[in-house]
């Protein structure tokens, strides 16, 4: 009688020799033909290859679109441990391109600005509910449906924890959204999901139903993810619920038009808009992707000399930078404007045509840490919005598995097996920890610019390096408009009677 060793390595080598058989005489893959079993490894390597590169090769600050250092800072403060660093900077800090704030001989007193006494601007203060928001960093929209059940609810948890607001995405208000108690914005894209009929034309009573649980309304031109194209929901993550949510079929991935067939120019938009306004009583913006400038600049010169009450309420900025919806490469890389171009040039815009004050900015682009939420204001944002942040802070370990609902650690998936390992309740409770500590440490950038609330940034107060490694202000960068700008602080000049 064989031992049982003996069996085992037969066995082994049986399966080898199949495999190679396998192999011979196939004919899609020349390597495997040529390489029986061997060519195996090349795949597995390249399978596993942005796990080793994450693991045992790059630099702390080498990886994209986060690296280690901005994810450790999202996973410490996540879990309320300390995120200060030792021995110096590993950051390259007279590179082109690197940028660091000015921070005042005379920085402010935590007594005379503490982390809760900024107050954000209120949006559409001209509506008839208008949104006063609690926070100047947000949770960017995230569809349930991109996201798991889990992964919401915890959202929806940290946000009533932390005071931050929750976008819907256009996947439309859930169960899972209103699961705890938070400010929500609803977001409203080209599929107009959960605000359709059965055809899927718009229905404004299906609209209102929402309205008591939401404080705005955004309307999805275009994403960073996508810019120019509208949403992808796989197939393989459109389960019963959300195709009831969405009101859409289960057998084949979930398509969004790539515009709104409710408007197709700015002045039909304009009336869209005003029409929502009236019938909602809520403040109503419009989210996009800058591409085509000709675009805002059609908008904001319609919007001159118009009443204050014309218009959107808001422009929800998003970079080229992505997200985490499904997109092609040829979107994903070489679409749209990075969100360190388009928001100055935005701010701008607005400025020249007096109607800064009357319409909010609110930026999403690759936001991580608190340093560079008050980048984000400086340049020319009045809130910004994280997503993928907030992701890290659930666990996220930055798979890339986004789209395959495979998500190894529950987020990005709809598989009962991996999302029972997130727990809404300890998930809730980092999210909320990590917003919290956003608004802390923001706050202590503002004091050491010599400032008492993120709303007093600007482009004065931030430096960036030249090709030449020449350092000027970011507002001789992207300079003012004539006029229009904040003045340059005197030098050493500290505040009084504060």
């Amino acid at each position: 009688m064989l031992h049982p060793g003996w069996i085992v390595a037969i066995a082994v080598v049986g399966l080898f020799v199949l495999l190679a058989l396998h192999d011979i005489f196939q004919r899609k893959s020349a390597l495997k033909h040529n390489f029986p079993v061997i060519g195996w490894v090349r795949y597995l390597f390249e399978s596993q290859r942005t796990k080793i590169r994450q693991y045992f090769i790059s630099g702390p600050r080498d990886e994209r679109p986060y690296n280690l250092r901005q994810r450790e800072y999202v996973y410490r403060s996540a879990k309320q441990l300390p995120s200060s660093t030792g021995f110096g900077s590993d950051a390259e800090l007279d590179v082109p391109g690197a940028w660091a704030f000015l921070n005042s001989a005379f920085p402010t007193l935590e007594s005379e600005a503490p982390d809760d006494s900024a107050r954000p601007p209120v949006i559409g203060p001209h509506r008839r509910e208008p949104f006063q928001p609690r926070s100047f960093v947000n949770i960017a929209d995230m569809s349930y449906g991109s996201l798991g059940r889990n992964a919401v609810q915890a959202l929806s948890r940290g946000a009533s924890l932390s005071g931050v607001w929750l976008g819907s995405g256009e996947g439309s208000l859930t169960p899972h959204h209103t699961a705890f108690e938070c400010d929500r914005v609803l977001e409203i894209g080209s599929g107009l999901f959960g605000v359709r009929e059965l055809d899927g034309t718009f229905s404004l009573e299906r609209l209102k139903k929402l309205m008591p649980q939401v404080k705005a309304i955004t309307i999805k031109l275009s994403q960073g993810a996508k810019p120019g194209s509208g949403g992808v929901l796989p197939m393989a993550k459109i389960t019963a619920e959300i195709a009831k949510i969405r009101n859409i079929p289960r057998d084949h991935d979930c398509h969004s038009p790539n515009r709104f067939k409710e408007f197709h120019d700015v002045p039909s938009m304009l009336a869209w808009i005003a029409m929502l306004q009236a019938e909602t009583g809520k403040p109503v913006g419009i989210k996009f992707c800058l591409g085509d400038k000709r675009f805002v600049e059609e908008l904001l010169d319609t919007l001159e000399g118009t009443p204050e009450e014309v218009g959107p309420d808001f422009i929800m900025l998003d970079g080229a930078e992505g997200g985490t919806g499904a997109a092609p490469p040829s979107l994903a890389d070489n679409m749209g404007t990075p969100i360190r171009q388009a928001l100055p040039w935005l701010d701008n815009a607005l400025r020249a045509a007096g109607l800064r004050q009357r319409i909010r900015v609110i930026a999403a682009g690759r936001f991580a840490i608190a340093s560079e939420v008050a980048f984000g204001l400086a340049m020319g944002a009045d809130f910004i919005n994280i997503a993928r942040g907030f992701l890290l802070a659930m666990g996220c370990i930055q798979a890339q598995e986004c789209h395959t609902n495979r998500c190894p650690t529950g987020i990005t998936t709809h598989s009962p097996w991996l999302q029972a390992g997130l727990d809404p309740t300890d998930k809730g409770t980092r999210v909320a920890s990590y917003a919290l500590r956003l608004r802390s440490d923001l706050m202590t950038v503002v004091r050491s610019v010599g400032l008492a609330s993120p709303s007093e940034l600007n482009r004065h107060h931030v430096v960036i390096n030249d090709d030449d490694r020449a350092a000027r202000t970011m507002a001789e960068v992207f300079p003012y408009p004539v006029g229009a700008g904040p003045v340059a602080p005197p030098p050493f000049a500290p505040r009084s009677g504060r």
